[in-house]
């Protein structure tokens, strides 16, 4: 399979379930954020979109303030809602066209060159990750 993975990308190792984002990219090699040394291009896959495998990304909105009423309950739980959902939710045309695509950096390659949007897609762990060397 022949991927133009990019920097910012949310990618996997072949044969592991952990998804990290490409750090830099340094000729045939990768860092991860969070990981010290080099990995190998070939030791990485694409993520599909199918909410079991991506269920851990999510949209992330341009800051605003936010304004939440005293009698509002609100305890943060939305923040990280699967980013498919969100983009169904409040942004209908974006979904149509990024539900056609099989990958995760799909996706965010079509966000980035919509600069207009101001959205990302980010990974978000609810709980503490530990990562061993990679080889």
């Amino acid at each position: 399979m022949d991927v133009n993975f990019q920097i910012g990308d949310i990618v996997k190792l072949s044969d592991n379930n952990p998804l990290f984002v490409i750090k830099s990219i340094e000729g045939d090699s990768c860092i991860f954020n969070g990981v010290d040394h080099l990995v190998s291009l070939r030791m990485i896959s694409p993520i599909e979109i199918n909410g079991i495998d991506d269920y851990y990304v999510y949209l992330e909105h341009p800051y605003k303030a936010v304004i939440i009423k005293e009698d509002t309950p609100f305890n943060g739980e939305k923040r990280y809602e699967y980013y498919l959902e969100t983009l169904k939710n409040g942004y209908p045309q974006v979904y149509s066209k990024v539900s056609k695509f099989k990958y995760v950096h799909e996706v965010q390659h079509f966000l980035r060159d919509n600069k207009e949007l101001q959205l990302s897609l980010k990974l978000y762990w609810p709980h503490e990750l530990s990562v061993s060397k990679i080889s």
